[in-house]
Parts: structure tokens; sequence; C-alpha cells
């Protein structure tokens, strides 16, 4: 269930030695993606179906390539059935902010099912539903009025937020009155005795494992060379008055889900 924190509680990790500048790319940087199709952003040359899908992608001063600027920012990229099985499972509860949209590939299944999408992200990785780019990190509650959400009407965080900073966002997520969480992350994210805390203070409403192991990838990964990361993913829950329940399991065919039960 989610516990009342204020901002105050929220740790702001310190992003310093990854510079990570808000201005927007030189004419320089645009011109140049779009007389090469994308590809010089990419670093070590690159093809057709990758160019069509960094055409729009924007270079943030201080990186090189759209590479170095996915590693550094840990734009990684999972399958949409995984997205499209949670949202079969777990209803939505007002608009939705997506606030690491990356391609979109979140905010693009919840628009299709007739859900009001906020989507933001840090960067702009060419998804042209893009509605803002901000760094989440750093909203305060003015900047969900700003966006058209209430929190005493509530609305839904949906997010694939970095590994490194789903902590942060989760936080922030609560910080800011978000009524529910959908978060997706790698099952690795249980681990780790840095996060004992976290998860002593806010246990999940209700974990999913992907059953089918999901696909991860690096925004700038070719289609062809997809595939090859499969891991241990899963949805964590945190849903304001609901309480804990057993872990479910997701698979790609909606009615073969199901619940795990321990004794």
């Amino acid at each position: 269930m989610l516990l009342p924190i204020s901002e105050a509680d929220v740790a702001i990790p310190d992003l310093a030695d990854i510079d990570l500048p808000k201005r927007r790319p030189t004419g320089v940087d645009q011109k140049k993606a779009e007389q090469t199709g994308g590809l010089a952003l990419l670093g070590g040359g690159g093809s057709a179906p990758v160019a069509a899908a960094v055409r729009n992608a924007e270079l943030l001063p201080g990186f090189h390539t759209l590479e170095d600027q996915a590693i550094a920012l840990q734009a990684w990229e999972t399958e949409t059935w995984t997205a499209q099985r949670i949202l079969d499972e777990e209803a939505v509860l007002g608009p939705v902010l997506d606030p690491c949209c990356g391609t979109g590939i979140l905010s693009r299944i919840a628009r299709q099912r007739g859900h009001t999408v906020i989507a933001l992200d840090i960067a702009r990785w060419g998804y042209q539903g893009q509605d803002l780019q901000q760094d989440f990190l750093t909203w305060q509650a003015v900047d969900c009025r700003k966006a058209g959400l209430c929190p005493d009407v509530g609305f839904t965080v949906l997010m694939n937020p970095p590994f490194q900073l789903a902590v942060q966002f989760i936080l922030k997520a609560m910080a800011l009155g978000a009524r529910k969480i959908i978060c997706f992350q790698r099952w690795a994210f249980l681990e780790s005795g840095e996060r004992r805390t976290f998860w002593a203070q806010h246990p999940p409403s209700k974990p999913w494992l992907c059953g089918d192991r999901a696909d991860c990838h690096l925004f700038t990964t070719l289609p062809e060379d997809r595939g090859g990361r499969s891991m241990a993913n899963g949805w964590f829950i945190w849903e304001q008055g609901r309480p804990p329940e057993p872990m479910g399991i997701l698979y790609r065919e909606r009615q073969i889900s199901q619940l795990l039960m321990f004794d």
C-alpha cells in the first residue's frame, strides 16, 4: 500500500557525474541528424531500421552520440506485450502520467485503451506523442497541476524508470499524490541491501512476475539484434488503500495468467 510521505522525504540522486543539461539540441545538432538520417548520432555506424527509429530523437548537449546518451540515461525498453498484459489485469485510476516515456511504448498502449496520458521524459527519443521534456525527479505539486493532474481526483503513474533511479521515481510519484503506481522493473529490483529499508517502508500492493521472459533492449539496439537480452522482469503495484496481495504471474496469453500463492 502507499504510505503518506512528503516531497522532503524523497532523496533526489546526484546526476552531475553524467551531465544532464536541459537545453535543446543546437541547430547544428539537428542539421547533422537530418543529413545523416540519424545514423551519425548513433556512433559506430547504423542501418536504415535504426535511422527510422531515431530520426526524430534529439541529442542532448554533453553527449556525442545517441548511444552514449541512451547508456547514461538508462534508456532501456521492453516488449509491448508486457504493457498490454498488465493493463489487462490492473485498473487505471484517473489520468495516466508516464514520467519516462522513451519511445512511447507504455503511453501508446494506454492511449489506445482510451486513457488520458501525460507523457514526459528528460530527453526526446522520437516519440511524437511526448507532451513534455522535463526531469520528473524535479517535479513539484505545481507541475502536476499544470499538467492537469489533481491528487484530490487521483491519477496513475505508469512507468518503466531507469533501474538505478527506480526508487527515486517511485518515491517522487508517491510524494506527488499518485493514487496508483504501476512500475515495470527487473525482478532483481527486489534484491539489494540498499533497498531493504524502501521495501520495509513501502511494500507493494501486488507484484506481477512476467512468466514469459521479456526482452529488454537499449534504445539504439538494431531491431534484428533484439531478443537476446531476455531476463526476469515484472510489474510492481502500489495503490492507496489496497492491502498487499499475493504475487501474480503474467504470460503473453491472457488466459493462462495466474496467481502464485504461498502458504
